[in-house]
């Protein structure tokens, strides 16, 4: 009873029996109990007839790497679905659950009343996938997912203009690994065009190469945070993009880079590009010393919060300099980034100083 008002656990991986468990679920019935973390614990000996009313009285619950059978997830979102009046969770993680034996509509119409739903690995069937989007593109009262991960399931066989208009809808959506087509990239910068809820959008790995270069220029600039990490994109589609960032109409505060080959930039344009950014991710971009020694030059670290700097060759640049913009920003990543035994001195003479210094997180790996 002296638990009664706990609101938030995390038993994360810490394999209880399955006894425990159980008393956990029973507890939880009568208890103030609002978010459940039970990421990696084995729930497939528990009853359906516990788990789901445990579940559902929730605000938010981590099952990724649960093992939930088919049985368990069909009567979750059974019963989910046909006691639609009463409370659902907010938020829900289901990565690396098997959903493909849920019937569609029935899974669509209890995914879309929550609020943010990370679908990634969890093996949806094209029709699953099209029944939710269908919901989300048509945007009824009973509709308020914002945020969808659908990471690694494959989409390649959905309609492109209803995942565009799908994803229009949404203020958070990873479509990253997804097997997109070039008919779906070229839908979704289309609508990303237009859209006036969509902030943050993850499209790695896709292949962009056939969008033109000033409409994904102009798309991805009206969003808040893009992650556009390992796509195949060209370089007169980087360079629309690079000059799209740098303008003053660019909303992007967030970029990941990540395994883009930027070496041709000018300059002058990837500063201008990253100027007004809090974070970004440069690992692997093939920058050439004049670039990385005009970037840590110019940069505004009273804007700029972090930095992934991860393969990137460092060596000319002055210790001085980067000492100063290591040590005023709050993370910095330069995994072998050839730094030299001066360039380390200096850096870590700069941060034992008492001088007040942001940093909290620095991986020289």
């Amino acid at each position: 009873r002296r638990y009664s008002q706990v609101a938030v656990i995390d038993c994360s991986r810490i394999q209880p029996s399955e006894a425990s468990l159980v008393q956990l679920l029973e507890w939880s019935l009568t208890s103030h109990l609002a978010d459940l973390d039970l990421t990696g614990l084995n729930l497939s000996p528990v009853a359906a007839s516990l788990l789901t009313p445990a579940l559902l009285r929730l605000r938010r619950a981590q099952l990724g790497f649960t093992k939930l059978t088919g049985e368990q997830t069909c009567h979750l979102f059974s019963q989910a679905d046909s006691h639609r009046s009463r409370s659902f969770p907010w938020e829900l993680c289901l990565k690396a659950v098997n959903l493909s034996a849920v019937p569609p509509g029935v899974l669509a119409r209890s995914l879309a009343r929550l609020q943010t739903a990370n679908l990634s690995f969890t093996e949806l069937t094209v029709d699953q996938v099209s029944s939710l989007l269908s919901l989300l593109a048509a945007r009824g009262p009973a509709v308020r997912l914002s945020s969808l991960d659908l990471f690694s399931v494959d989409i390649s066989a959905v309609c492109p203009l209803l995942l565009a208009r799908a994803t229009a809808s949404l203020t958070v959506a990873s479509l990253s690994n997804t097997e997109l087509r070039l008919e779906h990239c070229h839908a979704l910068c289309d609508h990303v065009l237009h859209s006036a809820t969509l902030l943050d959008l993850n499209l790695d790995f896709a292949e962009l190469f056939s969008v033109p270069p000033e409409v994904l220029g102009r798309a991805m600039t009206r969003l808040d945070r893009v992650s556009l990490a390992c796509t195949v994109l060209a370089e007169d589609q980087l360079l629309s993009l690079a000059s799209a960032l740098a303008l003053p109409a660019s909303r992007v505060t967030q970029i990941d880079l990540l395994d883009l080959q930027l070496s041709f930039l000018p300059p002058a344009l990837l500063l201008a590009a990253t100027s007004r950014l809090t974070r970004v991710n440069l690992s692997g971009s093939k920058l050439t010393p004049e670039q990385a020694d005009t970037l840590l030059a110019g940069l505004d670290t009273s804007v700029l919060r972090e930095v992934n700097l991860d393969y990137v060759l460092l060596s000319s640049c002055c210790p001085e300099r980067l000492a100063a913009v290591t040590r005023a920003l709050h993370t910095a990543s330069m995994k072998k980034c050839g730094l030299t035994e001066q360039q380390l001195t200096v850096l870590l003479l700069a941060l034992s100083s008492p001088a007040p210094a942001f940093l909290s997180s620095l991986c020289l790996h």
